[in-house]
């Protein structure tokens, strides 16, 4: 099972077309033995939304991070879908054209 592991929490990558969004690559993924993969905490699932530490949002796409504003969020009815990742993870990740304000 794959997983993204962030500020010693661990996210399931539920499909091949999230972790393309994610610009993820199989091919230079990193194994762990289960045992110790078990030791870090299962936090939520990998979704295409983002929320870092400071608030802000974004929807991965290529491997960048595009900026959703609130208004868009709220329209797009995706609050439920955002998962929160640490300003260290999120900050690695480069950064798009927005996607809405």
């Amino acid at each position: 099972t794959p997983y993204m592991l962030d500020g010693g929490t661990r996210h399931h990558i539920p499909d091949n077309n999230t972790a393309e969004r994610w610009g993820l690559n199989w091919d230079t993924a990193v194994r762990f033995d289960t045992l110790l993969l078990t030791r870090f905490p299962e936090g939520n699932r990998v979704t295409p939304y983002a929320r870092n530490q400071t608030g802000h949002v974004y929807t991965m796409e290529k491997g960048k991070k595009r900026w959703i504003g609130p208004n868009c969020i709220q329209r797009m009815g995706i609050s439920q879908d955002i998962v929160n990742y640490t300003d260290a993870y999120i900050n690695r990740i480069p950064e798009g054209s927005h996607f809405c304000d």
